[in-house]
């Protein structure tokens, strides 16, 4: 069973998260229920302003771990060795750029800073070029046909 984000925008904002089989299975429990205080002629009159989305599991199918990339850093193909790489860099840009983005919010609200040695300002250079490595990577793998 798949989560649904139920959004209604009638009278007032109204969202919701469902447990579904279907986006039609969303709509049934959503007339059932009597939270929303939304009756079904109301639904009925305004189909534009419902969205129903499927909610990604926090783990997307292409998102990978660093350790599932070893058998590919190991491969004799080097498109496979190079998907690796590829991903090794992503996974670890998204955890400096989350890390910096946390110390960063930590200064803005005046809490304290998780405990890192380098400067904040250092650390987001190195971000900054691994994005642009990250780019060229990218770029490369058109050219190459690679799938990333």
């Amino acid at each position: 069973m798949a989560k649904y984000l139920f959004k209604a925008n009638i009278f007032a904002k109204l969202s919701e998260i469902v447990e579904a089989d279907s986006e039609k299975e969303v709509m049934d429990k959503i007339r059932n229920q009597k939270s929303f205080e939304i009756n079904q002629e109301v639904l009925r009159i305004y189909p534009s302003s419902i969205e129903i989305r499927k909610i990604k599991e926090k783990k997307e199918e292409n998102n990978m771990e660093l350790k599932e990339t070893v058998e590919l850093m190991n491969s004799e193909d080097y498109k496979e060795r190079f998907v690796a790489e590829y991903h090794q860099v992503e996974i670890r840009y998204e955890k400096l750029k989350n890390f910096c983005n946390k110390i960063e919010v930590e200064t803005m609200l005046g809490k304290e800073e998780t405990k890192h040695d380098c400067p904040l300002e250092l650390l987001r250079e190195q971000q900054k070029y691994m994005g642009l490595y990250l780019s060229i990577l990218e770029k490369r793998a058109l050219i190459e046909n690679i799938v990333l």
